[in-house]
């Protein structure tokens, strides 16, 4: 096949990306529509249900992992308070308005079928225009209540049962609850463990959930040995990452990868996918999803590759190398969550008219060393990306890092340095909506690739650990806490 444009460069192709006028994105994809002020409704009547709402996108949320090493939801905490030109925009809450806008938070998160957590006070829910408010099955940790208090606040607790709250403690069993939130901020392996034995011999049966851990490997560490859910942060820790080879299968896909950077033929990349049966298949798989619904079904690696394109191509083989790279516990989760960073680094790139598929690229690739259990650079050595991807992921500079930045310090709940950030990009509310929709787009992306039924919502109570270990490996339903 022949197409115009100079070829032979290793980075023709992205060249020619980078002079389009319009930011390209993946077909069923739309970008969102920015908010418009003047649309806003006028002040007046549910002042505080409205103030609430408009606080809900300064929401932090922080992927929750299960023992399948899926990001089973998301815990929530409202950001601190806000300064600079966030603070002149919109003036400060008050405690009942700030856990109005947690809540509101956590219903998005519970229509797509995933668990909402948050830690708050029972004085501020039960306060009545905020027990309206708790959507069924939010998981909300009292963080003020001790045991010895249960008898005198049982009315309160029963009147958010009966919202379908499911309840718990913050570092101590509560009798009658479903599970115990422990903080491991500050907390080595050790302390984790001792906390975590303490929880379990005060009250057998219920789940512990650990929060603020330090890195990957103490979120990996704790549920393969001691909670049944855990948040953290996600990046790699505990001293530098060795060097190591590549496992063959991402070797392969990094070459093919390299061959669409150097602008080769379709047809020549499409004959060296007709050579491995794997991919050949995984490829039809993906094309032929209800994700892409193209009009017609594509019967062969040929069809296949001319129907999505370089762009789509490219986009696939960048997800198909994560995929590959998975070689951890957590692997389900990483996935997930580099594709909600690509969602969203393309997204932010709309305020600078950026084209979308180099940032997705950059924000898919943020984890490859994670995955791999190896140093950025070497993870990255075989792709022969554009520049300003590289100095983001292995420098930490150029003109795309304070995108990757942003990105992470949304991941990490510091929202005062990402309200900074997000001043470039239309601001944190703008940016805090566009992380949820890509929250949302990277769940569906996850259910697509896992084929039928994956990632429909279900409904259930929870159970003690001991009943759901019997089924752990049954049909999994996203909205149950009992499979997570």
């Amino acid at each position: 096949m022949n197409r115009p444009g100079p070829r032979g460069s290793a980075l023709s192709w992205w060249r020619r990306l980078f002079g389009r006028a319009a930011v390209a994105t993946e077909a069923g994809t739309p970008a969102l529509a920015r908010p418009d002020p003047a649309s806003a409704p006028p002040a007046g009547a549910a002042a505080a249900v409205e103030a609430a709402a408009a606080r809900a996108a300064a929401v932090a949320r922080r992927p929750l992992l299960n023992r399948q090493g899926e990001v089973a939801g998301f815990e929530f905490s409202l950001a601190p308070p806000r300064r600079g030109r966030e603070a002149a925009r919109r003036p400060q809450a008050g405690p009942a308005t700030d856990a109005l806008a947690v809540l509101e938070a956590m219903r998005g998160a519970l229509a797509q079928g995933q668990l909402a957590l948050a830690a708050m006070p029972l004085a501020v829910l039960s306060q009545p225009a905020v027990l309206a408010a708790v959507p069924e099955g939010a998981l909300l940790a009292l963080d003020d209540v001790l045991p010895r208090d249960l008898k005198s606040v049982a009315a309160d607790m029963a009147a958010l049962r009966a919202r379908g709250a499911q309840l718990g403690g913050c570092g101590h069993a509560l009798a009658g609850t479903a599970f115990t939130l422990v903080d491991c901020s500050g907390l080595d392996a050790d302390g984790l463990a001792a906390a975590a034995a303490d929880c379990r011999r005060d009250a057998a049966g219920l789940l512990l959930v650990a929060v603020g851990l330090p890195d990957i490997d103490s979120v990996e560490d704790a549920l393969q040995s001691t909670v049944d859910l855990a948040a953290g942060s996600l990046q790699a820790g505990r001293g530098p990452q060795p060097s190591r080879a590549l496992p063959p299968q991402v070797q392969r896909v990094c070459a093919l990868i390299n061959q669409v950077l150097r602008d080769a033929e379709l047809s020549e990349i499409a004959a060296e996918l007709r050579a491995d049966i794997g991919l050949s298949y995984q490829l039809l798989r993906h094309v032929n999803s209800a994700w892409y619904a193209l009009p017609r079904t594509a019967h062969s690696v040929d069809d296949a590759v001319m129907m999505i394109g370089r762009d789509g191509l490219f986009r696939w083989l960048t997800q198909l190398l994560t995929a590959q790279a998975a070689q951890r516990p957590s692997s389900r989760a990483l996935q997930e969550v580099a594709l909600a960073r690509a969602r969203l680094m393309e997204l932010l790139g709309e305020a600078q008219s950026i084209p979308a598929t180099p940032l997705f690229t950059t924000g898919l690739l943020s984890l490859l060393d994670v995955m791999l259990r190896m140093p950025i650079g070497e993870a990255l050595a075989p792709l022969h990306l554009p520049q300003p991807a590289t100095r983001a992921l292995v420098n930490g500079d150029g003109p795309w890092h304070p995108m990757l930045d942003l990105v992470r310090r949304l991941e990490k709940r510091d929202m005062q340095a990402a309200s900074e950030l997000a001043e470039l990009y239309g601001g944190i509310d703008w940016v805090s909506t566009c992380a949820e929709e890509s929250w949302h787009w990277a769940r569906a992306v996850r259910a697509a690739d896992a084929g039928p039924g994956a990632g429909e919502p279900a409904q259930g109570p929870v159970v003690a650990p001991a009943e759901r270990a019997a089924g752990r490996d049954a049909a999994r339903r996203p909205a149950a806490l009992s499979e997570r």
